[in-house]
């Protein structure tokens, strides 16, 4: 079991914590928000630690994570990244070199990240099974299709804001990665219903699937979405109509759940628009 030790500490006080423990056993190292956080800090690491979350840190540099990455090496498992604006490509690739257990990745808002750093990941990191690439604008469609070819197992992948991703990568997604449990494909204005036809054929594990923003969905695809994903328990959509109404439904019963995987296409199109089943809807 993990042991939490976190701390909005400078360096100095961070360094004499963890001299005065021992961290014999795996541990979650969590900084967040912390502006004092300097690379050099990082050389303190135990390698006891397995998993590190250092979100918002905004004076972390790609040094520091070259650091975390030759002090934790092939134990490390999860790090977080989180609006760490001064990291790059060059903090993928590093990881990416000495860390190929991880588990859980997430660069969310390190716009700086290209296509390089993640295809690298894809590469030698073929364990993974959650990653969060939210607004990374310089992701493409190759390095996604590469994530998906090596990594079959991945449970959960975060695209938020990735517009310029498309249904090619996003088709490689859904026919490897069959054990998938979240999707998130807001703002992912591109991708049509060949995509969402795909999940529902081939991930049948899927419990939330957001498509908020997804425009050129229609009743075709939410159709084969509510046929095949049985598991289905959080859906947003957004209509074809570009009236950015935003439908959030949670399934509440499988009596609900199995009258609808019998109904016909339309009956099924008719049964998202009922309002016992919208638990929120947003205009805007």
């Amino acid at each position: 079991m993990a042991r939490p030790f976190a701390t909005a500490a400078s360096g100095g006080i961070l360094r004499q914590r963890v001299q005065k423990r021992s961290f014999r056993r795996r541990c979650l190292l969590t900084l967040q928000f912390c502006d004092v956080l300097r690379d050099a800090h990082l050389a303190a690491l135990p390698p006891a630690v397995r998993w590190l979350k250092l979100d918002a840190c905004s004076n972390l540099t790609d040094a520091g994570v070259k650091t975390i990455s030759m002090a934790c090496g092939k134990r490390l498992e999860l790090i977080s990244l989180y609006c760490c604006p001064r990291l790059s490509t060059s903090s993928a690739l590093a990881l990416s070199i000495r860390c190929p257990s991880l588990t859980s990745i997430s660069f969310s808002g390190d716009k700086q990240v290209e296509a390089a750093g993640i295809l690298a990941l894809a590469s030698r990191c073929r364990k993974l099974r959650e990653l969060n690439l939210t607004r990374l604008p310089l992701v493409d469609d190759t390095a996604l299709e590469t994530l998906a070819q090596n990594n079959p197992d991945l449970r959960t992948l975060r695209l938020y804001a990735d517009s310029q991703l498309g249904d090619a990568s996003l088709l490689k997604v859904a026919q490897r990665c069959a054990s998938l449990h979240t999707l998130d494909c807001t703002g992912l204005r591109s991708l049509s219903d060949s995509t969402v036809v795909a999940l529902g054929e081939h991930c049948h594990e899927l419990r939330e699937l957001l498509l908020t923003w997804v425009v050129n969905v229609t009743d075709a695809g939410a159709c084969a979405i509510m046929r095949g994903c049985r598991r289905l328990r959080t859906l947003s959509l957004c209509t074809a109509s570009r009236a950015w109404v935003r439908r959030a439904w949670t399934r509440s019963s499988s009596t609900a759940h199995s009258r609808s995987s019998r109904s016909t296409c339309a009956a099924v199109s008719a049964s998202l628009r009922r309002s016992d089943l919208r638990c929120s809807l947003c205009v805007g």
